[in-house]
């Protein structure tokens, strides 16, 4: 079957589902008034550093002061991209851009490093970074097929962006994504940049959790309401110190979500490309310890620190890492990238490393490095790519090429370093003239992002219900891609679009916590706030009859089959953060083995950055999906307001024995004669039939009367107990 693209703009809803061979591979919604915001660059003022998390908090205009890690500070005095214009000019190499026929045959040989100098990184592989969606590039490098970021209102006319280049972003309601490219070695990119992401976010949550309690604790001396949306400053806002010239964001623009996305994933793989000797291209400031840059004139500067850490951390050098309060001071401005959207009670995640995508090439202002996607495989085109970007770079910036320029003309791939090196021109005027806090560079639309991001040559076409939209979407793809053109289909039906392509029926089971499986097996998805727990059960199924047939065959069976569907509900519902997966016991080694690989093969097409480990003696199988927004479900559900969450109530049995024990409790209080007792009419049908005996006994001892009236209004954990002369 084909792959199909289909928007559905019409409403107060937007939703993007990406069909491939038959299945909805990637499925992404944004509501008109509730925009995410993966991908905007902001200028934020500086409202708390706390040392003792290593992070600040920043007001960027949001209700929540969002978090700025140590690690994603831009922490180089002669970092000059805040303060001088880029020209396409600037570029260090000369000479006319070479083209594949004019490079030489590429050698295998090696060239040894010193040993004083860590090694080059590596060519990103993946579309730039893979490892997020629609995710900001900011957020750690771009992702090249990634996702959508969430984005800013969508305009009646085509943005700017999308006449050098469509930006890669991802979306505010999208799924984390990675580029299919992935960068070299990217199975082994965890490593230390894994450890300080972690670091990271658990920095987030633990300040998140002191200034919530702190607020609520001063709230109360006070006699005020707690405001969750200020950060209560640490003292007087002094002189800014030497800092990273206004920090940019980690995080791409929304736009250039993908882009960061690509350089995050660039920067893991840094980490084990090291040990190997091979180059592992970083996002936007993001240098492995120890790693040197080159000034405009060649000369290397240390870097204080390639990510986050703690302070007691040292870089290549042995030298320690730069510390937070002698980078930020309170009333610091800085510019930067939202890489995560807010979820639940916590604040955006931020970050100062940006990251602008185009349609061709992903520019990275805070890393000089070039990297090519890994589906590039042809090493004359790679060196070509190479060549003439080296050519038309500032000194000190970064590029990575995307899948779509192999083979692309030169001007095609000079106009858009000209784009992208004159948008952020545009940021750094704005900067200039915008006061913080104040959004500098808003992300695209979901449905920009969503044509940019994913319509593709792999795409046989795009459908999209609403006319406006239709017309934006065909000028915004003359200017990308006209190539993709006559592929864009407007949908006339009179069936809703999505219930003619069969997703809404594919959303609507996404919302089942038990999922069936074709073979009648079935498996249960629990959400939890720190995990999600997935098990896996044989249902109907009995496996096959006759002589051949064995118990363990149908567990591997069952569990096979899981495998794949727990990979598809992942997707469909955004579901990110610790996964635990109980399948069915497995005796042998090799059934384990093969239900690990069938999971590893299901997950190799999921563009959100996964990390699994192998299946335990007991069938469980510990995971990590890369989450930068709230899940479908988190998204589309609210708490319950009878069981208030917790998934169920207490049963109408015990409902009656504790109000056997209040009636005890008041009966003692009150000098009336009777107690009256409302509650649900299950609960007392219970009293006054199954548990009429032990009322009347309970009336004998307390020497009062005690009448049930059923209340057809009230919850079942619900009953009023008064007192009454009779």
């Amino acid at each position: 079957m084909s792959n199909i693209l289909v928007i559905n703009a019409s409403g107060q809803e937007t939703r993007v589902a990406l069909i491939e061979q038959g299945t909805i591979s990637e499925y992404y919604l944004e509501r008109k008034n509730e925009k995410g915001i993966v991908g905007n660059i902001y200028k934020g003022k500086v409202v708390r550093v706390l040392p003792g998390m290593q992070a600040a908090f920043v007001d960027i205009g949001l209700d929540k002061a969002a978090f700025l890690y140590v690690g994603d500070i831009v922490s180089d005095p002669t970092f000059p991209g805040f303060s001088e214009e880029m020209d396409i000019k600037a570029g260090s190499v000369e000479g006319d851009p070479l083209e594949a026929e004019d490079l030489p045959e590429p050698s295998d040989e090696v060239v040894p490093q010193a040993a004083e100098t860590p090694p080059p990184p590596a060519p990103v592989e993946g579309s730039a970074a893979a490892e997020t969606s629609m995710e900001s590039a900011a957020v750690h490098g771009m992702a090249e097929e990634a996702g959508p970021a969430a984005g800013t209102k969508p305009e009646q006319t085509v943005p700017a962006e999308a006449v050098a280049g469509v930006q890669t972003t991802e979306a505010a309601e999208i799924v984390d994504l990675h580029p299919d490219e992935a960068i070299e070695d990217e199975e082994d990119a965890e490593d230390e940049d894994e450890e300080e992401l972690d670091e990271a976010d658990a920095a987030h949550a633990a300040a998140e959790e002191a200034l919530a309690a702190e607020q609520a604790q001063a709230a109360q001396s006070s006699g005020a309401t707690p405001d969750s949306s200020a950060v209560p400053p640490q003292g007087q806002a002094q002189a800014p110190v030497p800092q990273a010239p206004d920090a940019g964001a980690r995080g791409l623009p929304g736009d250039q979500r993908p882009a960061a996305r690509e350089g995050r994933r660039g920067r893991r793989r840094g980490g084990r490309g090291r040990r190997r000797g091979g180059e592992a291209p970083r996002p936007a400031g993001e240098q492995p310890k120890g790693d040197r840059r080159q000034d405009g004139n060649g000369k290397p500067w240390q870097t204080p620190e390639r990510r986050g850490g703690n302070g007691e951390k040292r870089n290549g050098n042995g030298k320690q890492r730069a510390q937070i309060q002698d980078l930020l001071k309170e009333g610091d401005e800085v510019l930067v990238q939202v890489v995560k959207d807010p979820i639940g009670t916590k604040g955006a995640r931020i970050t100062c490393h940006i990251s602008l995508p185009g349609r061709h090439l992903v520019f990275m202002p805070t890393v000089d490095h070039v990297g090519i996607s890994r589906r590039i495989e042809n090493e004359k085109e790679r060196r070509r790519l190479r060549e003439l970007v080296d050519r038309y770079r500032p000194p000190g910036t970064g590029f990575i090429v995307r899948t779509v320029a192999e083979n692309e003309p030169s001007e095609k791939l000079t106009a858009d370093i000209k784009f992208l090196l004159g948008l952020w021109n545009e940021v750094g005027k704005k900067r200039e003239s915008m006061k913080a806090p104040a959004c500098v560079h808003p992300d695209l639309d979901l449905i920009l992002r969503s044509v940019r991001d994913l319509f593709s040559d792999e795409v046989e076409k795009l459908v999209i219900d609403e006319r406006a939209e239709f017309e934006r979407v065909q000028a915004f793809v003359e200017q990308a891609a006209p190539e993709l053109k006559g592929r864009i289909e407007l949908y006339g039906g009179e069936e809703p679009i999505f219930d003619e392509y069969g997703i809404e029926q594919e959303l609507i089971r996404a919302q089942n916590r038990k999922v069936w499986l074709k073979s009648g097996g079935y498996i249960i998805i629990d959400q939890t706030e720190a995990l999600v727990a997935i098990d896996v059960n044989s249902g109907r199924y009995v496996g096959k009859k006759g002589a051949g047939a064995s118990l363990e065959d149908t567990i591997t069976k069952i569990n096979c089959e899981a495998a794949k569907e727990i990979v598809y509900q992942l997707r469909l519902r955004n579901i990110g953060g610790i996964i635990i997966i109980d399948f069915i016991d497995m005796d042998k080694g090799a059934n384990r083995e093969k239900v690990f690989k069938t999971l590893q093969e299901a997950l190799a097409a999921d563009r959100a950055k996964t990390n699994v480990l192998k299946i335990s003696d007991i069938g469980l199988v510990e995971m990590t999906r890369k989450r930068v927004r709230e899940s479908i479900t988190r998204l589309t559900t609210e708490i319950c307001p009878t069981c208030d969450g917790r998934g169920h109530v207490r049963s109408k049995t015990t409902m009656a024995y504790e109000i056997m024990r209040e009636v005890q409790r008041a009966a003692g209080k009150h000098r009336e004669d009777q107690l009256v007792v409302s509650c649900h009419p299950e609960v007392a049908k219970l009293l006054q039939g199954p548990e009429r005996e032990a009322m009347r006994l309970l009336m004998m001892k307390l020497n009062k009367s005690i009448t049930v009236r059923p209340q057809p209004q009230y919850h079942l954990e619900q009953y009023d107990l008064h007192a009454k002369w009779s």
